[in-house]
């Protein structure tokens, strides 16, 4: 009787060492060498390393200057998620989805994609659909005073498609966009910045570069009294010749 006790106590005391030690314990050094980030929790950091957010919990954007995540039903807290409860025919419901819809400037000629205007069911869903990115574009655009296409070039970036082989549709991950948005300088400003005054921009062609490059198209005029009809025939001919040069460097 006393042995078999025995036999029992060191199996219970086996059983934990394994389920609740060793694996739990192997489990999370695998996370941490292979998944160091994900193992954390996917945090984002600025360049200071202030904790700014998770990629995989959305937090609210108020400004025009950013992109919106879905609406929450719960205030976008992690520690409370769900979603409103409300039926399909429940007025509530229908008066949330018009405020979010007149909020965006929603109308017949331009509705709002669904999922700017019905929140998640857990009220914490950090990805939007890309047409609801690509709905926003023009009202980023016009706040950071940035070219449309720049935008929506910033969008098609972070479209993310990594679950198209089991079946997931293409989503955008609003926290990563809108960092990267901060980051992205206008495409205006850029170019502005590479012209100075006397240098043709790209737009040019080959032959504005070409001009460019030479030190002084004007020929310098030969010495002697400008009555000189020599002097005038030599200034003639190499005006001439510097026309002819300039003329074939814009052909080329």
């Amino acid at each position: 009787m006393l042995r078999q006790t025995v036999n029992a106590l060191v199996a219970c005391l086996m059983t934990f060492l394994i389920c609740a030690v060793a694996y739990p314990a192997a489990v999370w050094g695998l996370g941490q060498l292979l998944f160091p980030s994900q193992a954390e929790g996917s945090l984002v950091y600025d360049r200071d390393r202030t904790l700014i957010g998770s990629e995989l919990i959305a937090q609210p954007f108020v400004s025009d200057k950013y992109f919106f995540p879905r609406p929450s039903a719960v205030d976008y807290k992690a520690d409370a998620t769900g979603g409103s409860n409300l039926g399909t025919k429940n007025p509530d419901l229908r008066k949330k989805v018009v405020e979010r819809a007149e909020a965006l400037k929603a109308g017949k000629e331009n509705p709002a994609p669904v999922d700017l205007i019905s929140a998640s069911g857990g009220g914490i869903d950090p990805h939007i659909t890309p047409e609801a990115a690509y709905y926003q574009v023009a009202r980023v655009a016009a706040a950071r005073k940035m070219p449309g296409r720049q935008v929506r070039s910033l969008v098609d970036r972070h479209v993310e498609t990594s679950g198209e082989i089991i079946g997931a549709p293409p989503r955008v991950n609003v926290l990563r966009l809108n960092l990267d948005l901060d980051a992205e300088k206008p495409a205006h400003a850029d170019a502005a910045s590479d012209e100075s005054p006397g240098v043709p921009n790209s737009t040019s062609g080959a032959a504005g570069l070409l001009i460019s490059s030479h030190t002084d198209p004007t020929p310098t005029p030969a010495a002697g009294p400008a009555s000189d009809p020599r002097a005038i025939r030599n200034q003639a001919g190499e005006l001439a010749g510097a026309v002819g040069r300039l003329t074939k460097q814009a052909e080329a």
